[in-house]
């Protein structure tokens, strides 16, 4: 004979099992049995570590290998992309560069953004025709860091070459930080 349970029954079964099992890993510093992490995984669906806890799927491999990397509080797509910031803030030190900004949008049709990693401004180091160097005038230069180029970015940076105007310079290696 097969006994039914009630709902409040099955709750107050659960809540007994949970109890049971805090106190167990509370107080056992090794955690649950294989064999029970085993039976929860299969239940559950998911890898559990030996206290029975989800365990975090590991972060997915960058399609061209690049790794996020984090600067002066600052996230970067890419090493190549923090050590050409690094290189910025020397030259701005330097007072080579006036100030830069980074991911300058560009607005490409059928709802398309390019994204260029620096947009430098560059103080007007060159004389005008007259020999004097005109205050007001400042140098921009776009610059778009890049591990490998593919077909794609090439075709909008081309677009927004020809739409906007301006030329995009490509950095494939930043020099050696200088001390």
């Amino acid at each position: 004979m097969t006994r039914r349970w009630t709902a409040e029954e099955l709750a107050d079964i659960q809540k007994r099992q949970n109890a049971n099992l805090a106190n167990f890993q509370a107080n056992s510093g090794r955690g649950l049995p294989t064999s029970t992490v085993r039976a929860m995984e299969q239940a559950s669906g998911r890898k559990l570590n030996h206290n029975g806890e989800p365990v975090p799927k590991p972060s997915k491999a960058s399609k061209f290998q690049n790794l996020p990397t984090q600067v002066d509080g600052i996230k970067f797509h890419s090493k190549l992309e923090a050590k050409y910031y690094v290189e910025l803030q020397f030259r701005r030190q330097a007072q080579e560069v006036l100030y830069f900004l980074r991911q300058v949008p560009f607005h490409l049709p059928g709802g398309v953004i390019y994204r260029v990693d620096f947009q430098v401004f560059l103080p007007p180091y060159l004389p005008r025709a007259t020999g004097e160097v005109d205050p007001n005038s400042v140098l921009v230069e776009y610059i778009d860091t890049k591990g490998f180029e593919t077909q794609e970015s090439k075709t909008k940076i081309k677009l927004v070459q020809a739409l906007y105007g301006v030329t995009i310079e490509l950095v494939k290696s930043v020099k050696a930080q200088r001390s």
